[in-house]
């Protein structure tokens, strides 16, 4: 069995993580229990039409998001990123703890100003 070297296993061209197929967007808090919808604490900037991937213990999820309302129950279009709580609609049989939330990127995409890509 051979060691690698650090230079094989680390990152040392930029000083951030990087990936070209999805991006973590949030963590399940749980279901609202009066109206259904899934509470999400915001990590990453995500939209209504994204496609987005729901991972948990018990499986995963992949879905377009057509329905997201803010905590207070006003209709968005977006999660503007960390720090906000949205409200999912999502049909979904699994156990939510432990949830994380994905964000498939576009062909050509990455995570590094995915939003900044989009706009030429």
């Amino acid at each position: 069995m051979q060691r690698h070297r650090h230079s094989d296993t680390q990152n040392y061209d930029y000083g951030y993580s990087k990936s070209d197929t999805q991006q973590f967007v949030g963590e399940v808090i749980g279901r609202n229990e009066e109206n259904g919808l899934i509470e999400i604490e915001v990590k990453n900037k995500f939209l209504v039409d994204d496609e987005l991937e729901l991972m948990t213990p018990q499986g995963c999820k992949t879905f377009t998001l057509t329905h997201m309302e803010s905590p207070k129950g006003e209709l968005i279009r977006d999660a503007k990123g960390s720090g906000y709580k949205v409200m999912l609609s999502l049909e979904c049989e699994f156990d939510l703890e432990f949830g994380i939330l994905m964000r498939n990127l576009d062909f050509g995409e990455t995570t590094r100003h995915p939003f900044a890509q989009n706009q030429a």
